[in-house]
């Protein structure tokens, strides 16, 4: 190794010139030790760093191998440094977070070589420090510092080992030791040592340079070497990372354990600020939909209420084709709710009841049931059996709370008493028509939710609680399964047949009958003109031609049994008297057809029918032939066609295109549906996906007497989430500066082994990373219990505890990698500015901090 015409020089910040070293030209031998002295200031250390490549001269040239140094790479110096170089401080040898033994196998680690343990037992033994070996470096004295030190660079065996001051704070005996190593090394390395000890410099060199005001001013040698300091490592290939991941991890725990006080204070802080983000991040997180499920969930309710709104935001009743669709996707795992009942038993009861028991005496809606249904409900058959589709009498299952009720209040129909469940059975009462109890199914009211409407009220806050649980009690009862009826499994099969053959008559309405006895029922309007008209006005059938006078003749005839089906079917009961006591409409149907006169109803003879079946076919065909076109041109509406063309009282006829149409837009009597079991878990998902369809139900109704008070918090939530993430922020560069700051000595002997600079970053990011991992996860676990003792808060004076605001995990895992990117941007941006300065550099700033 060669120096030839050597100069540093230094600009001061006030543009001042200082010339550290000039015009030195020097060269070293493969090996022997020498010694480099002068007073201070004389350029001594410079000169030392600019060997090493730890500084770069403002001018000259240095050779390594009879290479320019200039024209090496920085991957080939780095690599020199790591394998070639040795640097030995007074001080700063250690790596903090390593015990010693870690630290001499760094050596091995460095240079991809396995540790030999036998060879680092063997050299601790020489340095009286194998009891040491497990010690941190701040749990060792200067001298056992020193000594773990050198018994790196025994194991590394540098070509090339510069030591500054090595002996400066040691007393005699460690500085005799480390002299003797540095003796015992330099037979097969080149050792250069910086010292103001001239004693030990002439009892140990085999050289001295004096140097005096940056020149050498004496070159003394006491034994001549031929061979000039020869690299192995040049012309090397980017090497691998030396650090296994799990050496980081136990490195950064070690870390984490050493940290200074501001660094823990900056890392409490750390874990305040995201602990409060998260818990706000719940509150804009609220979700009355979400509050709902949660809640359902917690309390082990396994059935979630859905209806459908209407543009403005009110329960509408289910059509036939969302009935449809609905059972399609959710199978069994739906189930609906019909209002075909008198739902007000109290028209029927028998004792006195109390005004604020009139709501629970009551039928909340009817739904079937299966066995399958009715375990995924958690419920239980506790007498009697469910419900079978039966022609002589409709059989419904009532619930045990309904029970409790009947028995306590009684029923017009039922002249027994009601004792036990055994009383009950097979009784028929009248709700709007007859059905026979035949089982019991016990919903499993928790009545010890509602404890606080038998204890007397004393104070203001007892009086909240009561209106509370008793409002949670009634809206519980009234819109879940404890009032419900259930009827057969396959009643909703039945029903929906029945929707596509008859629909039910009400006032003012009108049928239309269609193809194999279909009927339906459509409300009257006032304004309309028909094909009917035609015919009722005696209008001359020359309007159609022959072949369409006799299409609509042989349409009539076609269409009589139609008329018959449809008369008899909405008349029977009217004549019901007159036949015998087992008849039903089909009777009438099959006399009808079989009669050109009517003896029941002389009136609705074969004459009538045939009139209204011309009627009917004339109408067909002007809505088939002249107002269908207008329809599909998008000309005239399907509600225009309603009003323009159907006629009051009388029957028209639709081709099959227009019957499914209006049929999917007929309004049918379910007013909503339950999801159950497994699919309770879709409930969210699906209303959240569908705007016409909401949550409802008692959980709902509860949830609203506390909801607007999360939603004031929840509309002010991004304001504080911004707030947080700023102050987030200078938590974060706080922090960096501060684990920079303690983590200078680590970056410098970390540069002076040899590590590139983004091996040094991943070291310390892992290692400092973990300390903004652990106050996350920490911080995740501090909101879990902050959130749990929020939804006490507001469920203390309610029946059961909501789970208002939840910890959405994903979201929290998504927010900590985004932190930890953060994190690592700003890392980088920090790390590599204080690595932009060189070796010396970062001691000088050691130093100063240490003065």
């Amino acid at each position: 190794m060669k120096l030839v015409g050597i100069r540093k020089i230094y600009l001061s910040k006030t543009d001042e010139i200082t010339t550290a070293i000039k015009d030195i030209n020097l060269s070293f031998e493969e090996f022997g030790l020498t010694v480099i002295e002068g007073p201070s200031g004389s350029g001594k250390t410079t000169l030392l760093n600019i060997i090493g490549g730890y500084d770069e001269p403002t001018g000259g040239t240095i050779y390594y191998n009879n290479t320019e140094r200039s024209r090496l790479t920085k991957t080939e110096l780095v690599t020199i440094r790591r394998h070639d170089i040795g640097y030995y401080l007074s001080d700063y040898n250690l790596i903090e977070h390593l015990n010693l033994y870690d630290n001499i196998a760094l050596s091995y680690k460095l240079k991809h070589e396995p540790v030999n343990q036998t060879e680092i037992d063997s050299i601790l033994d020489k340095l009286d420090i194998s009891h040491l070996k497990n010690r941190y470096p701040k749990e060792l004295s200067t001298g056992e510092r020193q000594r773990g030190a050198l018994a790196r660079l025994m194991v590394k065996k540098p070509a090339l080992l510069l030591a500054d001051e090595p002996t400066g704070a040691l007393d005699e005996v460690n500085a005799k030791i480390v002299m003797d190593v540095f003796k015992a090394l330099s037979k097969t390395s080149c050792i250069i040592m910086v010292t103001h000890d001239e004693t030990l410099a002439l009892d140990y060199a085999d050289r001295i340079i004096r140097l005096s005001n940056g020149i050498v001013i004496e070159d003394k040698r006491f034994k001549e070497t031929p061979k000039t300091v020869i690299f192995k490592s040049l012309n090397p290939t980017k090497e691998k990372f030396y650090y296994r991941p799990i050496e980081l991890i136990k490195g950064s725990f070690s870390r984490l354990l050493k940290q200074s006080i501001k660094t823990v204070v900056v890392s409490v802080m750390l874990f305040l600020i995201i602990t409060l983000g998260m818990v706000i991040r719940g509150f804009g997180n609220y979700n009355t939909n979400n509050a709902v499920y949660d809640t359902a969930r917690k309390n082990q309710i396994n059935a979630i209420s859905i209806t459908k709104r209407d543009s403005k935001n009110t329960p509408s009743n289910l059509k036939f084709e969302d009935i449809k669709t609905l059972s399609k996707r959710f199978g069994s795992n739906v189930l609906f709710k019909y209002e075909e009942i008198d739902l007000d038993m109290d028209d029927y009861r028998t004792n006195s009841i109390e005004e604020t028991d009139q709501d629970l005496y009551h039928v909340s809606f009817t739904t079937s049931l299966s066995i399958d249904q009715m375990t995924k409900l958690g419920y239980d058959l506790i007498s009697g059996v469910l419900p079978q589709k039966n022609d002589n009498s409709k059989e419904i299952v009532i619930t045990k709370f309904m029970f409790d009720q009947l028995k306590k209040f009684g029923h017009s129909d039922i002249d027994t008493p009601i004792t036990d469940y055994a009383s009950i059975l097979h009784k028929t009462v009248y709700l709007g028509d007859y059905y026979e109890i035949v089982g019991i199914i016990d919903t499993k009211l928790d009545s010890n939710l509602y404890k606080a409407l038998d204890k007397p009220v004393t104070s203001s806050k007892e009086e909240r609680i009561y209106q509370n649980t008793k409002t949670s009690y009634q809206n519980e009862l009234i819109e879940s399964f404890h009032l419900a009826l259930f009827l057969y499994d396959g009643y909703l099969d039945d029903y929906l047949n029945e929707m596509d053959s008859v629909f039910m008559v009400t006032d003012n309405q009108f049928t239309i009958p269609f193809k194999d006895g279909k009927v339906i029922y459509i409300d009257s309007f006032t304004k309309y003109i028909s094909g009917t008209k035609y015919y009722e006005y005696k209008l001359p059938y020359t309007l159609f031609d022959k072949d369409v006078r006799d299409q609509m003749e042989l349409s009539a005839e076609e269409g009589l049994d139609r008329e018959y089906h449809s008369h008899a079917f909405i008349h029977f009961y009217d004549v019901k008297d007159m036949f015998p006591p087992e008849s039903t409409w089909l009777d009438y149907y099959s006399y009808l057809q079989s009669n050109e006169e009517n003896s029941y109803e002389p009136t609705y003879n074969r004459a009538y029918f045939y009139r209204e079946s011309l009627y009917s076919a004339v109408t067909g065909y002007l809505i088939n032939n002249s107002i269908r076109p207008l329809i599909d041109n998008k000309e005239l509406t399907y509600q225009t066609l309603l009003r323009e063309v159907l006629m009051d009282s009388d029957t028209v006829y639709l081709n099959e295109n227009m019957y499914d149409k209006m049929l999917k837009d007929l309004n049918t009597s379910v007013s909503g549906f339950y999801l159950i079991g497994n699919e309770s878990k879709e409930a969210i998902s699906f209303v959240n996906s569908n705007s016409n369809y909401g949550l409802d139900g008692h959980l709902l109704e509860s949830i609203g007497l506390i909801d607007q008070k999360i939603i004031n918090i929840k509309d002010i939530s991004i304001y504080l989430i911004i707030g947080i993430i700023v102050l987030l922020t200078l938590m974060f560069l706080w922090h960096i500066k501060e684990t920079l700051d303690s983590s200078i000595e680590d970056i410098a002997i970390y540069k002076s082994l040899g590590l590139y600079d983004f091996e040094q970053f991943v070291i310390f990011w892992i290692l400092n990373a973990m300390t903004v991992l652990l106050s996350a996860i920490l911080s995740l676990i501090a909101t879990v219990i902050i959130t749990t003792i929020i939804n006490h808060v507001f469920s203390n004076e309610m029946p059961i505890l909501y789970k208002l605001i939840s910890v959405n995990y994903l979201e929290s895992i998504v927010l900590i990698i985004f932190t930890l990117v953060i994190y690592f941007v700003m890392s980088y941006l920090m790390f590599t500015a204080k690595l932009k300065r060189n070796t010396t550099t970062l001691f000088r700033e050691i130093s100063n901090r240490e003065v």
